[in-house]
């Protein structure tokens, strides 16, 4: 889509009309014409930048350098420019999109111009009308008053994401042909500052000697010549190079490292870890000028020496934390707050009072030498009682080279008898089941057990075919005994042996117990007469006796 216009007319009225807007010397010109706001058609407004004139049609607008209007769909805001003379007219952009600059932006002869309208569609104007808000806009015209290419900047408020409602708010321009600076209305220039660095990026910067260990140095910072909102910046600061992983973080100050005419001074804060052999890198920090100045950003790069620790002979210092041993055991490890130089040691000498019932000792490593190694763990036991109890921790240290250090010390606990369960029967002890006979199918037997401190809970389980036992789990309260019942079951005669294993959830056990049972066969019983029987056979003797006196008779 392209949009028809006339060419520049009236070419000795617009000069006439620049005598009454214009300085015969270079001076930065403002408007005329200001809030301007821009018709949402196809027309839109015609603005001659010089005399101020504006029209809806380039016929009727004489001398016009600018039109801005709205098309396209979705409908939205496009800039229109002439062509004669060629290569005088456009706004800053990059490519063909039109930019939106800062404030102190150059526009001049180094820019790149663009002339895009709505033939090149929407995208080439998203920086105008992506936001909300006022926007510069950087212009190059040509002045028919001067008949030279002039520079200027116009603040458009402009509304997204169409653009509208749009208006022009103010332009400015340079009438002399030369450079502008974005939002420059005529006031002073703004100037960006020129930096000074102590050392110079020549002279490099050299930690200071000494031990092991971290050492600080600084890159001094002067600004000097800023007017108005000029500034300088120092950003992206990073080290590489061999030695890089020698030095630390880098920070500036002011920490956005940013100089104007509020700050004058300020640093580059370095620091490096002092080690066996000397570390070097290069430091590597952009310089950016604001406005911009020939060379600007400017790389500034230093060399970094971080020299090798001295190496100095200095004994190590050990200390001792509070600790609570465990069921009457534990250790207690040595830290070093000072840590060693050179051939340092200390000899690192410990001992606890053993007294009675708790009997707290020392069961190794009671003497080691500190260096920079890892030092070894102090052991420890103690006698649980029913309360807890403490003792204290002493350990002595002699240095090499002296003085002595202070003695370590540390409180250490030895908790309360931690609760648990004990046996009526001691483990171990074989559990012979009462022997049984067949036809009988089994046997059993009980055995107790009695928590103390706590509620427990006792586990059981038996090896070998036919053992069992129950409850299981069996629950036991604080202070009452209770028992579990093993049994055994079988048909068979014999000898049979298994294992019961009982396990508590609190300390004691586990109790391990032998089981053994014996079968035997059945026995064969020869029945007896009871009073009934007997009366059976004296009165069976009678009969017969009777048949046999009968008989005789008979004879």
């Amino acid at each position: 889509m392209y949009k028809k216009y006339s060419s520049k007319a009236a070419l000795l009225a617009g000069l006439a009309l620049a005598s009454l807007t214009s300085s015969a010397y270079a001076a930065v010109v403002c408007g005329p014409a200001a809030n301007l706001s821009i018709p949402a058609n196809i027309d839109g407004v015609y603005l001659n930048l010089v005399t101020g004139a504006t029209g809806t049609a380039g016929g009727g607008t004489a001398g016009w350098d600018l039109n801005a209007y709205q098309t396209g769909t979705p409908a939205s805001l496009f800039l229109f420019w002439p062509t004669t003379p060629a290569n005088s007219f456009g706004g800053v952009a990059a490519g063909t999109v039109y930019s939106v600059l800062n404030a102190g932006d150059p526009i001049g002869p180094g820019q790149t111009y663009s002339v895009s309208s709505g033939s090149g569609g929407a995208a080439n104007f998203v920086n105008l009308t992506g936001t909300t808000g006022d926007k510069l806009l950087g212009v190059r015209f040509f002045n028919e008053a001067t008949s030279a290419i002039n520079f200027g900047w116009m603040r458009l408020n402009t509304t997204a994401t169409s653009g509208f409602p749009a208006t022009i708010v103010q332009y400015c321009y340079q009438n002399d042909g030369t450079q502008i600076l974005a939002g420059n209305t005529g006031g002073p220039v703004n100037t960006a500052p020129t930096l000074t660095y102590s050392p110079t990026t020549a002279a490099g910067v050299s930690f200071p000697a000494g031990p092991a260990g971290a050492a600080n140095s600084s890159i001094a910072i002067s600004s000097a010549g800023a007017v108005g909102t000029g500034q300088s910046a120092v950003t992206g600061c990073s080290i590489t190079g061999a030695g890089a992983a020698s030095f630390g973080a880098v920070t500036t100050t002011p920490a956005n490292g940013v100089f104007n005419t509020a700050t004058t001074s300020g640093a580059i804060s370095l620091s490096c870890t002092r080690g066996a052999s000397a570390a070097t890198a290069s430091l590597s920090c952009t310089e950016t000028a604001t406005p911009t100045v020939a060379g600007s950003p400017f790389t500034r790069t230093w060399a970094l020496t971080c020299p090798a620790a001295v190496v100095t002979n200095v004994a190590p210092v050990g200390a001792v934390a509070p600790t609570t041993l465990t069921a009457g055991t534990g250790s207690v490890t040595p830290t070093i707050t000072t840590p060693a130089q050179g051939a340092g040691s200390t000899v690192f000498s410990c001992s606890i009072p053993a007294t009675a019932p708790s009997n707290f000792a020392i069961a190794s490593n009671a003497s080691q030498t500190l260096t920079n190694a890892a030092p070894a763990a102090i052991g420890l036991t103690c006698a649980p009682q029913a309360a807890a109890t403490q003792a204290t921790l002493t350990c002595t240290q002699t240095a090499t080279p002296g003085p002595n250090p202070a003695n370590a010390t540390a409180v250490v606990t030895c908790p309360a008898a931690l609760a648990g369960v004990s046996p009526g029967t001691v483990s171990g002890t074989t559990i012979n089941l009462p022997v049984f006979s067949l036809p009988s199918t089994g046997s059993s037997r009980s055995l107790s057990f009695t928590s103390t401190g706590n509620a427990s809970v006792l586990s059981c389980t038996t090896t070998g075919a036919g053992f069992s036992v129950a409850p299981n789990p069996l629950n036991l309260a604080t202070g009452v005994p209770g028992s579990v019942t093993v049994s055994y079951t079988g048909t068979t005669v014999g000898t049979f042996t298994g294992t019961l294993t009982c396990t508590s959830n609190t300390a004691g056990g586990p109790f391990v117990y032998p089981l053994g049972v014996v079968v035997s066969g059945a026995v064969v019983s020869v029945p007896t007469l009871g009073q009934g029987g007997l009366w059976l056979l004296i009165l069976g003797a009678m009969g017969l006796g009777l048949l046999s006196i009968s008989a005789g008779r008979r004879d």
